[in-house]
């Protein structure tokens, strides 16, 4: 069973996963009418919304950021980080839109920067650059030097 969980950047950086549940997706999950891969990324897509609610939260790093593994029952939480497969995150572009959408003033303009987001992709990265990623991302641009620009 495929799990997606949402995370903040400094989780990424955290000892263990945080124990939270994930997103998760089997077999009879899919639709009939869409597959596998499809349903997947839905289900990483939800993941990654929920990551901009924690970011926005924490008022840590705005960015989509989801790792994703497979365990044995929906009821399962990642233990380690040696049970994650891959960690998905936004390029530059995605982090400047997720930016704008932090400092969104209305709920239209959120929707449409939200609509944005979705047009681009989530980078893939190995769990073996999880450090690096999460400290970049920890020491990317803060939101009120973003607000300003």
């Amino acid at each position: 069973m495929q799990h997606y969980l949402a995370l903040t950047a400094s989780e990424l950086l955290a000892p263990t996963p945080p124990n939270r549940d994930a997103i998760c997706v089997e077999d009879k999950d899919v639709p009939p009418n869409s597959s596998w891969e499809e349903t997947t990324e839905d289900a990483r897509d939800d993941a990654a919304l929920e990551s901009l609610h924690l970011a926005r939260e924490e008022q840590s790093a705005p960015t989509r950021l989801v790792v994703g593994g497979t365990l044995p029952n929906r009821d399962a939480h990642f233990g380690s980080w040696q049970q994650v497969d891959e960690i998905y995150a936004d390029d530059t572009r995605g982090q400047e839109i997720c930016a704008k959408l932090f400092l969104a003033q209305t709920q239209e303009e959120a929707d449409l920067l939200v609509e944005q987001l979705f047009e681009e992709a989530l980078m893939w990265y190995d769990i073996s650059e999880r450090a690096d990623l999460g400290d970049a991302l920890v020491r990317a641009k803060p939101l009120d030097e973003v607000r300003e620009d």
